[in-house]
């Protein structure tokens, strides 16, 4: 998907493949992020609690 975006860039004069690598960066931090919120919010798995 990123890399369609890339290409749909290029009609406003920018390269391809740079653009496509930074929206994948990007991409994959919100993920992350949006996991990591997901998990912290998730009920614990163990009676003993998390081990954090």
């Amino acid at each position: 998907m990123d890399l369609l975006l890339g290409f749909s860039a290029r009609s406003a004069g920018l390269p391809v493949l740079p653009v496509a690598a930074v929206l994948s960066m990007v991409s994959a931090a919100l993920l992350v992020q949006r996991g990591m919120r997901i998990m912290a919010a998730a009920p614990f798995a163990f009676p003993a609690g998390r081990m954090d």
